[in-house]
């Protein structure tokens, strides 16, 4: 099975034929789905009661267009600070989101960050993938299953 994510600007079937999928494969469609919760390492509150108050947005993810349209959507006031995936944080930088007020980021930021640092004002939301328009993935999955148990 292919499990894409659903962003790109193509049509499902336009990326179908691009994949070019084996017969025996299926191709399934992905989103993420964002907590209605955030979470700092001793606290949590809901989206809405966190997005009350501007903020600091920090990620070092490859794609944060999707998590900065959601908070957007949501009427966010904040100022973004965009690293490289993976970006290893220096010491002068982890000083600077100090000084920063309330910040946002991913979970594998937020672990990342507080490792290297005690934020008290650094927050993460937690997200999940969803799959869209699969109503055939369970039984696919079991299938597949049984044939790699036999």
């Amino acid at each position: 099975a292919i499990v894409a994510p659903l962003e790109f600007t193509t049509t499902k079937d336009e990326y179908i034929a691009r994949i070019n999928p084996m017969t025996h494969q299926s191709v399934w469609f992905s989103s993420i789905d964002y907590s209605e919760i955030v979470y700092s390492s001793s606290h949590f509150c809901s989206i809405q009661e966190f997005l009350k108050q501007p903020f600091t947005l920090v990620t070092g993810i490859a794609n944060s267009a999707p998590f900065v349209e959601y908070l957007e959507k949501l009427g966010a006031k904040f100022k973004h600070l965009s690293y490289s995936d993976h970006h290893h944080f220096s010491e002068k930088e982890i000083e600077r989101f100090g000084g920063l007020g309330k910040i946002l980021t991913t979970e594998k930021d937020f672990v990342r960050l507080q490792s290297l640092a005690n934020l008290d004002d650094c927050y993460y939301i937690p997200i999940k993938t969803k799959l869209i328009d699969s109503k055939d993935y369970k039984s696919s999955l079991e299938q597949l299953l049984k044939q790699k148990v036999n």
